[in-house]
Parts: C-alpha cells; sequence; structure tokens
C-alpha cells in the first residue's frame, strides 16, 4: 500500500490536509465602502435619539425658567376679609352652683342622752320649733345642788342679820354704861368693833347668794338647751342621732336649710368681670328643666379675682318657685353690655411669632402689614380679638409662612357663600 502510494507520489497526510482546504470555505471580506455606511448608521440612530430626549427636556426646563421668571414678576395673591363687629350686648352663660339661702348644723348645747327626736329627714320645720329632747341626768343633779346652797346661804344671811342685832343692842347697853363711867373706854371699842365685823358678814352673806342665785340661773339656761330648737324655718337635710345617743357640743344632731330662696355661686371671667355689678339682672336654668327660667339679681361680688383661675366670684339670688334642690349644677345666663366690643376673624388667620400673637393685614399699597392683637375668646370657628383691629382692616385670612413685612401682594375677595 505503501509502495502504491510511492508509486502514485503522493502522501496520505498531504491528501487529508488538501481535502480539509477543499471542504473549508473561504472568509467573506466587506467592502470599505458598506463599513462607513454601518458607522455613519449607528451615529445617526444615536443622534436621533439623544435629540428625541434632550429636545423636550430644554424645552420643558425653558417653559419651567419662563413660569419661574413670571411667578417671580407676579404678585402672590392672598384673600382677604373685613372682621366682623360683635354685638354691643353679649350673653355670657356661665355654670353656677346652687347653695340654700341659710343652712346651718344643730349640735347639743349639753351632755347627754337623747330622750326623743321630732323631725327626720324632708321635714319641714318653723323657726323656734322643738326638733328633739336631751336627758341631763349631770345638769339636773348639779342644778339641784346649786337650790340648795343658796338656801344655805340664806340661812346664813339671816344668822349674820341675827348676829347684827344683838351687836346693835350690846353696843347700846355698853354706852350708856361708859356714860356713868361703869365700863372702860376699850370695853366699849371691841363692842363697836364687834358691830362692825357682824355687819361685814350680812353683806358677805348677801354677796354669796348672789353668786348662788347666779349660778342656779346659768344651769337653768343650761337645762333649757336640752330642748333643741330650729333656729329658722326650713328644712331638714340630715339627721345623725337616735333615742339614746350619748351627744355632747361636739356631737352634730340635725342640719337644716332654708331653701325657699336660694344663693347661686358664678365664677365670671376676667374679660366679663368689670361688667358685672350689684343689680346686675341674671337668668337661672338647670339642665332638667330647660324651659323654666328663674330671674335673679347679683347680691354682691367678691370685688377681687382670684389669682389660680382669674375669675371674680359672683352671687345671685332667686326665688326658689320651682323647689330647686340646693347643690345642683345650674347654668347661669348674664347680659353683659361693652364699650368697645370685640372684632370675629377667621382662626386661620392668626399668626404666632416670637413678638406675640399677630394678625396680617392689607394696607392700602396692597403691602403687608402684622399687627399685634389679643384674643379675647374662642368662639369655634371664629376667635374675638379684643385689641391691635377694627372693623374696617383687611385681613389676610391664611398667611402661612410666605408673607412678610411689606410684601407686595395681590387682593382678592373671599368667595361668595352658597345660596
Amino acid at each position: 500500500m505503501s509502495a502504491a502510494n510511492s508509486l502514485l507520489g503522493d502522501d496520505p497526510d498531504d491528501l487529508d490536509m488538501e481535502s480539509a482546504r477543499v471542504l473549508v470555505p473561504p472568509t467573506p471580506r466587506l467592502h470599505p465602502g458598506c463599513l462607513v455606511l454601518i458607522v455613519l448608521f449607528v451615529a445617526g440612530t444615536f443622534t436621533g435619539l439623544f435629540l428625541l430626549g434632550f429636545l423636550p427636556y430644554k424645552r420643558r426646563e425653558s417653559e419651567l425658567l419662563q413660569q419661574t421668571e413670571r411667578a417671580r414678576l407676579t404678585p402672590l395673591r392672598v384673600t382677604v376679609i373685613k372682621p366682623k363687629p360683635t354685638p354691643s350686648a353679649t350673653d355670657a352663660l356661665l355654670p353656677g352652683t346652687v347653695q340654700p339661702w341659710q343652712e346651718t348644723t344643730l349640735y347639743a348645747r349639753v351632755n347627754g342622752y337623747v330622750k326623743r327626736w321630732l323631725v327626720d329627714i324632708g321635714d319641714d320645720v318653723q323657726e323656734g320649733q322643738l326638733v328633739a329632747e336631751i336627758e341631763t341626768p349631770e345638769v339636773d343633779q348639779e342644778l339641784r345642788q346649786a337650790q340648795a346652797a343658796v338656801l344655805q346661804l340664806r340661812a346664813r344671811l339671816a344668822t349674820a342679820t341675827a348676829n347684827v342685832g344683838l351687836a346693835v343692842s350690846s353696843l347700846e347697853r355698853y354706852r350708856n354704861a361708859s356714860a356713868r363711867g361703869g365700863i372702860s373706854l376699850q370695853e366699849f371699842a371691841e363692842r363697836q368693833a364687834t358691830l362692825d365685823t357682824a355687819k361685814s358678814s350680812v353683806d358677805a352673806a348677801k354677796a354669796d347668794i348672789v353668786a348662788g342665785e347666779a349660778n342656779v340661773g346659768r344651769l337653768t339656761e343650761t337645762k333649757t338647751f336640752a330642748r333643741v330648737i330650729a333656729p329658722f324655718a326650713g328644712t331638714v337635710t340630715q339627721r345623725d342621732i337616735e333615742i339614746g345617743t350619748l351627744v355632747n357640743p361636739t356631737r352634730p344632731l340635725f342640719r337644716i336649710a332654708q331653701t325657699d330662696r336660694l344663693r347661686v355661686f358664678v365664677h365670671v371671667p376676667q374679660f366679663y368681670a368689670s361688667q358685672v355689678a350689684v343689680g346686675h339682672s341674671a337668668v337661672v336654668t338647670i339642665r332638667e328643666a330647660p324651659n323654666v327660667k328663674l330671674a335673679g339679681k347679683v347680691t354682691r361680688t367678691s370685688r377681687s379675682l382670684d389669682p389660680a383661675s382669674r375669675t371674680l366670684l359672683t352671687e345671685i339670688q332667686v326665688s326658689n318657685t320651682i323647689r330647686l334642690l340646693p347643690g345642683v349644677y345650674a347654668q347661669v345666663r348674664l347680659t353683659l353690655s361693652r364699650a368697645t366690643p370685640a372684632v370675629l376673624i377667621p382662626g386661620s388667620a392668626l399668626v404666632f411669632a416670637g413678638n406675640g400673637t399677630q394678625v396680617a393685614v392689607l394696607t392700602a399699597e396692597n403691602k403687608v402689614h402684622f399687627k399685634t392683637v389679643e384674643v379675647e375668646a374662642d368662639y369655634g370657628a371664629d376667635l374675638g380679638i379684643s385689641s391691635g383691629l377694627t372693623s374696617t382692616d383687611d385681613v389676610i385670612t391664611d398667611p402661612g409662612g410666605r408673607l412678610v413685612e411689606g410684601l407686595v401682594v395681590e387682593k382678592l375677595s373671599p368667595p361668595a357663600a352658597p345660596r
């Protein structure tokens, strides 16, 4: 085989390589013109995409700059209103506490035991009515001793009086005997001293009787306190005793309240205090009977504000025509007049600054100006301003944080209220 191959003059490896050359096709080569076209196409594509994104961006940027410039040149628009004046007469509705016209606690004036009680809680009593009786065995014994002591003192007075009569008779006999020289002057002087002593004993006995009778009177008066009497007409609101209860001057027996007239106490706030005076009319109502109104008048005030609450304690007297219970919560309506009524503005118009509470107003030149004001009261959606504003000011309703002093703005009127 190798000989044959030798004869043919071809080596097997050379044949295989030649076959491979015949089977593999030659690699094609691009024309230089085509390569230029491809580069130009790619560059054009990227340029087109860039222009499609860049041109709208530049257009939007230009519009934004124009809007910013217009906004810089165009003044801010603000809505303004005129403050609403409040009525010169204002109804102030204030909470009040109802108390009886008179109220007291009855105590035992003497030591003893409750013998009987005649009234109970809710009973009406009259002035001077007996409400209870107390047994006083100790006082009774002291009274009997005092009366016996007075009798002893009267007996001593009788003895002293008899001694005075005897001393007078003896002195008269000694005087006659002394005139005849039957006795010495010393004996006569002794008889005179005896008479003076007897008269002094009479005076002392009389003074002791006066003291004894005074003691009897004191105990007799103390004995009367065994009858507990109502000091005024009213209603028994409390009873703290039973039959046989040991009582003393520190033990309460009953509590009585006079409720035909009532006192209503109300704390008037500082901004109303100067308008309240004695004789001012008031109307008292309670939640349980809203249609019933009790007319009353201011009878007195404390004439001084409570430093803790800044309120004026005011007392109003009313007639209890509906049997109103003391201690209930009531509402007092006071109609108060003011020489300088407050003005009302929206709560959004208020500005809290470092130098106080302010309101932004618009001047005649459409410039912003901040005024310092004092808030009187909160009326819900509106605030009452007591000073710093007038009803002719143009108040900016929502100043926010954009406005500064002297800024020129455009004035807008508030939208009309829907009908």
